[in-house]
């Protein structure tokens, strides 16, 4: 078996190296000191150690190279996030039908009537077709069809569609809360489940 190792930060690898030799007997264990070049962590930026085990030569069920075990560890190697400062001016105007809010090259708009999204351009071009809306399904696992979600639970996946209308309340304090019970939670009798 051959073993090697890798660093990586955000998927890039710094660093790479080869394990001595292991010999080993059945449910032996034994220490490998590993060097690398020091880190000098970037903010956010997450750094991990990956090993990897091969073969170390052909066999009748396998050529050398191929993959026995791999295992990553996370670094504790972290910096601190550097703090996002505002740049640039944001403009809101607010009338009968919506709220909207321009900054340089882009353009929101909130609908007041239903609250949501309707329209989100970058640089003149419309980046959403219909405005954004809670979207409460996923795709079913081997689980769910087990336990029969689709007709437990089938009332959520068109709950966006048949939503009739999102509240939003300012809280005050920067604080906000956005609310739709919607005819599909009444009808579940509130019953959440699968979401």
């Amino acid at each position: 078996m051959k073993g090697s190792f890798t660093i990586t930060g955000d998927g890039k690898q710094i660093a790479k190296g080869t394990l001595p030799p292991l010999d080993l007997g059945y449910r032996e264990s034994r220490t490998l000191p590993l060097t690398w070049p020091a880190i000098t962590p970037e903010p956010g930026v997450e750094y991990f150690l990956n090993l990897n085990f091969t073969l170390a030569h052909d066999t009748p069920w396998a050529k050398a190279g191929y993959p026995l075990a791999w295992e990553q560890f996370k670094l504790p190697a972290e910096a601190p996030r550097k703090e996002a400062t505002a740049q640039g001016k944001l403009a809101t105007t607010n009338d009968a039908n919506a709220v909207r809010v321009a900054g340089a090259g882009f353009n929101l708009s909130f609908s007041k009537a239903k609250g949501t999204l309707q329209s989100f351009t970058y640089k003149g071009v419309e980046l959403i077709k219909d405005p954004l809306r809670p979207h409460f399904w996923r795709a079913p696992t081997d689980n769910d069809r087990g336990f029969q979600m689709d007709k437990v639970l089938g009332v959520w996946k068109t709950a966006a569609v048949t939503s009739e209308e999102i509240t939003a309340e300012n809280l005050g304090g920067g604080r906000g809360s956005c609310a739709d019970p919607g005819p599909a939670y009444r009808r579940t009798g509130g019953r959440g489940g699968a979401i």
